[in-house]
């Protein structure tokens, strides 16, 4: 930004000097000065925008590795996600109060959770859950 305000304000400044270099009144040592500083100002110029077109390379090539890196954190999230929701779908489900007639704790379709299978019949369908979702993430 600062390269291109500097290239607006010394274009004119070429102007201004091809405008004096015409100049008939102008002793001619003196023109020959103002053509030096003319060359010098046009090199300088060219050099400018040398320098502006590798400054946007250049942020060009950081936006590329900013994305690069954000897709590589979106992936491990999405990773996380894929395997975190079906426990918290069925953690959700098993943490209800749902007691039968008999007062026994129940969970609808599973039957009543008694201590001896009530981990299996939570690990077991989170666990397939797991495994199916990371197979339907993968053959995506």
């Amino acid at each position: 930004v600062e390269l291109d305000w500097v290239q607006r304000k010394v274009r004119p400044i070429l102007k201004v000097l091809k405008h004096l270099i015409k100049d008939k009144a102008i002793d001619p040592d003196v023109t020959r000065y103002l053509e030096d500083v003319e060359d010098h100002l046009n090199l300088f110029l060219e050099e400018v925008s040398r320098i502006i077109g590798v400054c946007n390379s250049l942020r060009d090539e950081v936006n590329s590795y900013r994305d690069r890196q954000q897709q590589k954190v979106l992936y491990v999230l999405t990773l996380v996600t894929t395997l975190v929701m079906p426990t918290h779908l069925l953690t959700g489900i098993f943490g209800m109060n749902w007691i039968d007639e008999e007062g026994q704790p129940v969970v609808p379709g599973f039957g009543v959770m008694a201590e001896n299978r009530g981990y299996y019949l939570f690990w077991g369908p989170a666990g397939l859950c797991v495994i199916w979702k990371l197979k339907v993430s993968i053959v995506r």
